[in-house]
């Protein structure tokens, strides 16, 4: 079901409403959005913000913290590179094949 926003004029899914911080109507696709203070607009309500990167990502189960910021980017250092990221422990420094669980 969709509904109308009188203050964007137009139609809108039934879960989302309109954000007055970002004067704008968050919907796409269906999807819920929620605004980040942070990042100054509104993101997919799964997003969680990232301290080190500023900026919002999807929601991981693991996360690494570099000089007292959590990082909640999936596989990515403070300097914004690809790190090693085990798919099996969702641990960080080390591979799958390499991981202490392993056994």
């Amino acid at each position: 079901m969709k509904k109308y926003c009188k203050i964007c004029q137009r139609y809108i899914s039934k879960e989302n409403q309109h954000c007055s911080k970002c004067n704008k109507c968050t919907t796409k696709h269906g999807n819920t959005y929620k605004h980040c203070d942070s990042c100054k607009e509104c993101v997919k309500s799964s997003y969680v913000h990232c301290e080190v990167h500023n900026k919002c990502v999807p929601e991981i189960k693991s996360y690494i913290e570099i000089s007292g910021k959590v990082c909640r980017c999936s596989g990515v250092d403070s300097e914004g590179e690809k790190s090693n990221k085990c798919f099996k422990c969702f641990g960080y420094g080390h591979r799958k094949r390499d991981c202490p669980g392993n056994s």
